[in-house]
C-alpha cells in the first residue's frame, strides 16, 4: 500500500519562494556589465565591478595578449613589473583612482599567449570620479614591459554609471 501525500501545499510553497526570488533578484542593486576593449587581433582587456558588501564594489580587471606562447613565457619570466591602476575619464583630464593587485598565479602563459588578472579591495566613495555630477566613466589600464624593454600599455572598456555612494 503506499502513502498519497497532497502536492497542493509544497506546490504554493515553491510557486511563493519562486516569486520571492524573483523580486529579490529584479530589486537587487546590480554591479556592472562587464565592458571590454577588444582590437580583434591582437589583445583583449575588460573591466568588471562586483559588489563585495553592502555599499562597496571589488574591481576586476583581465587582459588577454595574443601571441606565441613561447614569447609569451619569455615575458612572465622576465617581467616582473605587470601593474594595473583604475581611472576615471572626465572628458578633459583623466583622474587616477587606485592602483590594482596582481591576482596570485598571475601573468601566465598559454596556448593563444599572455594573461593577466588584476583586483582591488572594496571601493566606495573614490568610484564617483566627478564627484556627485554626471555619470562616471571608469576604465583600468595596464601596463608591462616586453623582453626587449617596450612598454606595453593596454586599456579596458569604460563603465560607465552612477557612483554615487
Amino acid at each position: 500500500m503506499t502513502k498519497h501525500h497532497n502536492a497542493r501545499p509544497l506546490r504554493a510553497l515553491v510557486a511563493m519562494l519562486a516569486i520571492i526570488a524573483a523580486y529579490l533578484l529584479a530589486a537587487a542593486p546590480q554591479a556592472s556589465a562587464t565592458p571590454c576593449n577588444y582590437d580583434g587581433r591582437t589583445f583583449n582587456a575588460c573591466l568588471r565591478f562586483d559588489w563585495a558588501e553592502y555599499g562597496y564594489l571589488r574591481t576586476h580587471v583581465g587582459l588577454d595578449v595574443f601571441m606565441g606562447q613561447r614569447y609569451a613565457q619569455e615575458i612572465v619570466d622576465c617581467s616582473h613589473n605587470f601593474s594595473a591602476s583604475l581611472w576615471g575619464d572626465d572628458g578633459s583630464s583623466d583622474q587616477f583612482i587606485v592602483p590594482l593587485q596582481l591576482k596570485p598565479g598571475w601573468p601566465a602563459a598559454g596556448p593563444v599567449g599572455l594573461g593577466a588578472e588584476f583586483t582591488s579591495a572594496r571601493l566606495g566613495p573614490q568610484l564617483d570620479e566627478d564627484r556627485g555630477g554626471d555619470d562616471d566613466e571608469l576604465y583600468a589600464r595596464i601596463q608591462f614591459y616586453d623582453r626587449f624593454a617596450n612598454l606595453r600599455t593596454y586599456y579596458t572598456g569604460t563603465i560607465k554609471g552612477d557612483y554615487r555612494f
